[in-house]
């Protein structure tokens, strides 16, 4: 029987075993965090130095692309290379996609010196608390690069986005079926998560 399965039968359980300590045990493990293809994706906040951006507001009618780096992970640093192709062709092209690199590492200083020396200059996140945070619930972070496809409607798409042929495959439907833009967006800005 999968995990999937025992969610459900889980969910049906008699209210009379809830008090039992091992109720609470298996509700944690069998809780479903993670984001799958066809959810709807939730609402968070994005912490700037002088206010907050909700998600909403960055996705709205907008298809968005998160990738989820470690700054000394290899795989991770290619990874934003070819986001930034993906970028720089959405601006070219005006069309309706947003990116967001969140880096998931405790120390900032290699996150902001690495992301210089990439040139990332797209919407650009750390969470210096990676074991806990609300990105490593909701998401399947634990290999790095990690990323979601967002459509306007909120939905995932694509989800654990690993390799790099996985993630020309997701940007295949900026390339072969770009959406013009028609809000005008502010310029992207470094940014950092909520602290926990």
């Amino acid at each position: 029987i999968d995990k999937q399965n025992l969610r459900k039968l889980f969910s049906v359980l008699d209210t009379s075993l809830h008090k039992y300590p091992s109720y609470k045990k298996n509700k944690k493990t069998l809780q479903k965090t993670n984001f799958e293809v066809g959810d709807t994706i939730k609402d968070f906040k994005l912490q700037l130095e002088n206010n907050t951006i909700q998600f909403q507001k960055i996705a709205e009618n907008n298809f968005v692309y998160i990738d989820f780096w470690n700054p000394e992970n290899e795989p991770s640093i290619s990874s934003q290379s070819t986001v930034s192709g993906a970028f720089t062709w959405s601006i070219k092209n005006n069309t309706n996609w947003k990116f967001i690199s969140i880096c998931l590492d405790a120390d900032s200083s290699k996150w902001m010196k690495k992301s210089n020396e990439l040139g990332i200059n797209w919407y650009n996140a750390i969470d210096t608390n990676p074991e806990k945070s609300i990105f490593s619930s909701f998401y399947n972070t634990e290999h790095l690069p990690c990323g979601v496809l967002i459509n306007p409607d909120g939905i995932v798409v694509k989800n654990n986005i690993m390799s790099t042929d996985d993630r020309s495959e997701a940007f295949k439907l900026l390339y072969l079926n770009p959406q013009k833009n028609t809000t005008l967006t502010a310029k992207p800005q470094n940014i950092v998560s909520e602290k926990k």
